[in-house]
This record gives C-alpha cells, sequence and structure tokens, in this order.
C-alpha cells in the first residue's frame, strides 16, 4: 500500500490534526538528531529528556507564530501599492523605524528602475532620540545622498510619513528639521 515513509506521512496528513503532525515530525527530528548524536558523538539523551525537548520546541515554535500572526494582521490593513518611476528614471522607497526611549532608530530604503528591480538597498542604525518625521527626513537624506552617490537619477521618493513629505515640500526655517530637509534639497535638486 505505501511505497516509502514519505508515502505514509502524506498519508496521514490528509486525516490527522495538525498539533498531532506537528508533534510526530519534531519527534521524527529529535529522534533522527538522537541517533547522530549516538553515532558520532557516542552521547546519547533519555528518552523522556528527548520528549521533554519536543514539548519545549514545539511551545517555543507555536509562541513565535502567535507573534508572526499579529505582525501579518497589523501590516495587512494598510496595503499600499507599489506605482512605478517615469520611464528613464528611478524610484526611491524609504521608511524609518523609532523604538520608543531606545535612543536608537532603524532607517532604510530601496532605489528601484521601472520594472521595481532593485538596483541599490541600504539600511542604518542611528543613535539618538528622534521622532518619527526626523527619523522619516533621515531615512531620506540618506537614501537621496545614496543616489548621488551611485550616479541614480531620482524621479520620486516615497514615504509613508506625509508630514516628512510635506516638510521637504514647503521648507520652513523654523522646523526642527529644516538642516536635514536643506541636506536634501542640495542633494536631490
Amino acid at each position: 500500500m505505501f511505497a516509502s515513509p514519505a508515502d505514509i506521512l502524506i498519508s496521514y496528513s490528509m486525516i490527522a490534526e495538525v498539533a498531532f503532525l506537528e508533534v510526530f515530525c519534531v519527534l521524527l527530528w529529535a529522534i533522527w538528531n538522537r541517533r547522530n548524536d549516538v553515532l558520532h558523538n557516542q552521547n546519547s539523551k533519555e528518552a523522556a529528556a528527548l520528549l521533554d525537548w519536543v514539548q519545549s520546541f514545539l511551545f517555543e515554535f507555536q509562541d513565535g507564530l502567535k507573534i508572526v500572526n499579529v505582525y501579518s494582521i497589523c501590516q495587512g490593513r494598510n496595503l499600499v501599492k507599489w506605482c512605478k518611476p517615469s520611464s528613464g528614471s528611478l524610484k526611491l522607497n524609504v521608511d524609518a523605524a523609532v523604538i520608543k526611549d531606545s535612543g536608537v532608530i532603524g532607517v532604510g530604503g530601496a532605489i528601484r528602475d521601472l520594472e521595481g528591480l532593485v538596483l541599490a538597498c541600504w539600511s542604518l542604525q542611528l543613535v539618538g532620540y528622534f521622532d518619527i518625521v526626523t527619523s522619516e527626513l533621515l531615512a531620506i537624506r540618506e537614501g537621496v545622498r545614496l543616489a548621488v552617490e551611485f550616479g541614480c537619477p531620482l524621479a520620486s521618493i516615497e514615504s509613508d510619513s506625509l508630514s516628512a513629505v510635506q516638510a521637504i515640500s514647503s521648507p520652513s526655517p523654523c522646523f526642527a528639521g529644516a538642516s536635514i530637509v536643506n541636506d536634501i534639497l542640495f542633494f536631490n535638486f
């Protein structure tokens, strides 16, 4: 009836509960590792220790899935479609992440062509206490600087911060991030 162990797994995967399959597969993996440990290192775990390891591995794995699912749900609410730049030019997409009270921000971006192909990408960790608008402006500045450095003619810059975009479109000398805006305008125009 079954030609191989894989056929058995496939057959039972159709009727078994997911939780059972997870335990079964991790147990097989643990047994295989135990076999290799005995064969190559002459070490052996007790059966009870093996079962404890399987249980703790699955608990950690399922905890990780909960985090991923929460992140996916949050990200799925605000889907935005990427728009192509005009023919013969490139587009800079940037983003920034601020971890409140950590003293560190992350900025990054990508330069893409008409087909969406990434020509250059970057990410930086910057030390300092910055608000989100300043962080987005720093991301834009670093992206524009990179584009100039590589000789990439930018047709547009995309950021998810409307305030940062407005600060560049209508610069104000009294704005806290005015020097960053001046750098962006100097590099890009």
